[in-house]
């Protein structure tokens, strides 16, 4: 792997490999479905970006991710949810101050949570919280994960990057 701090791409050669890939077949991928959500959603909010250019790269970004959300049923509830990313009409805005924080949403501990899929509030899945003690009360569980990701924000605020 290059390091690109000590060698900065060369735009001319870029600019040369963005016109030749233009010529290349299809590439084909493999993804689940929830990555496909991802790439979807991704794309979806870095077209509301007020500095977005409206460039050739960007039409390609969007028409793929049509592509990707025709994956999905168009009578399905995903499609239906992901075709609202495309219209700025459907946003719901939340008054600022009126957003509650992950972990003031955790009261009990969700089915999720408790079946080790992660909290829906916090992401936290009880493996990760738990360490080896399976003996731990799921509700305390629960407010540990939730204090675990206050901090971290708190942290990632503050400037300090973190990888939990």
């Amino acid at each position: 792997m290059v390091d690109t701090m000590k060698t900065p791409p060369d735009l001319k050669k870029y600019t040369e490999e963005m016109i030749a890939m233009q010529d290349l077949p299809p590439a084909t991928v493999e993804l689940p479905p929830l990555a496909a959500i991802a790439i979807i959603s991704h794309i979806q909010l870095a077209c509301r970006h007020p500095h977005l250019v409206d460039d050739g790269v960007t039409k390609i970004a969007i028409h793929t991710a049509r592509q990707l959300q025709n994956l999905f049923s168009e009578t399905s509830e995903t499609y239906k949810v992901l075709e609202l990313g495309w219209n700025p009409e459907a946003d719901i805005l939340v008054p600022e101050g009126t957003e509650e924080e992950p972990w003031q949403q955790c009261e009990e501990p969700c089915e999720r949570f408790l079946q080790n899929r992660g909290c829906r509030c916090t992401g936290y899945k009880r493996a990760e919280v738990v360490a080896g003690d399976e003996d731990i009360n799921p509700k305390t569980l629960a407010a540990g994960a939730a204090m675990m990701y206050q901090l971290q924000r708190q942290l990632e605020r503050g400037g300090f990057e973190l990888d939990m």
